[in-house]
């Protein structure tokens, strides 16, 4: 049970550690977003959104992995 936990703690400690590092990247595009700064036909600040939302997302599974496994903990207990 004990590695059970710690496998998920993991996980999700993993997947927030993620969401951060694309939240510092998204900054690095919007600190860098001029006009004339295109990479793979998108401009700094799209990329900047594009990184914010796989953040977002990162943080949203890292959320629902602690719920999921706490409520399965409960069940059994």
């Amino acid at each position: 049970m004990l590695a059970a936990m710690s496998s998920t703690q993991h996980r999700v400690a993993w997947l927030e550690a993620k969401a951060e590092k694309y939240v510092e990247d998204a900054q690095v595009f919007t600190d860098a977003r001029s006009s004339d700064l295109q990479v793979g036909g998108l401009t700094g600040e799209q990329w900047a959104t594009v990184y914010k939302a796989v953040a977002h997302e990162l943080r949203e599974c890292a959320r629902e992995a602690a719920e999921l496994r706490a409520r399965s903990w409960w069940r059994r207990g």
